[in-house]
């Protein structure tokens, strides 16, 4: 399950480079450091390091199943059975970081299942999520109502997006060879942005030097 849900992350790192709205910065000028303590997971801020997230998360969550991974495209850690407020959903946390090993963004994601299932669990899955969501971060700006067709076409379709100046916050349904799953994101987006810039500079630094190889 674990490795179809990191590929997934891949797919939506990319989705957020390549899309125009989502990449355009609609935010006062504030310094760095006053806007990643601003908002996190808990007493967690954004711009935290890894190995400060991972003592503070395993004193809380000391007897939770966990895992944890440290690759040059997905620094994070994981918790299964993560409680949010209904224990009849599965539910696994996800914390991940950036080049500079630090907090940028976590993710609740679902149990995959079956197409077959989609309506009877999935479906209601996410509108659980969003639930949680609305009262968190209040209504959102948009919401779908994406089909079990639309989400199979796509991989990923968006279910609900709220509007912050900081944080990029959304709720998808994604499907990945045949298997489908609600996921919600809180991001930094000025994280987010500066990552993404150091992956496109590497990727093109790496085009570069590949040129030169012939």
């Amino acid at each position: 399950m674990n490795t179809l849900k990191y590929l997934v992350v891949t797919i939506l790192i990319m989705f957020f480079v390549f899309d125009g709205a989502f990449a355009e910065e609609k935010q006062a000028p504030q310094s760095k450091d006053t806007q990643d303590a601003l908002y996190g997971f808990q007493d967690i801020p954004f711009g935290t390091p890894y190995e400060e997230v991972k003592q503070k998360l395993e004193k809380t969550y000391n007897k939770m199943e966990h895992t944890y991974s440290s690759r040059d495209w997905d620094d994070h850690i994981s918790f299964n059975h993560f409680d949010l407020g209904d224990d009849r959903i599965e539910i696994q946390a996800s914390f991940r970081f950036d080049h500079n090993k630090k907090f940028y963004t976590f993710d609740f994601s679902t149990e995959m299942k079956t197409a077959d299932r989609f309506i009877t669990d999935v479906y209601k899955e996410g509108e659980y999520l969003t639930e949680v969501f609305k009262n968190k971060y209040g209504k959102p700006s948009k919401c779908y109502t994406p089909s079990i067709s639309t989400v199979g076409s796509r991989q990923i379709a968006p279910l609900c997006e709220w509007e912050h100046k900081d944080l990029r916050i959304v709720i998808y349904y994604v499907s990945i060879k045949a298997k489908y799953w609600a996921t919600a994101y809180v991001t930094s987006k000025k994280m987010e942005n500066e990552y993404n810039s150091y992956k496109k500079q590497q990727k093109n630094e790496g085009a570069k030097d590949g040129a030169k190889k012939f």
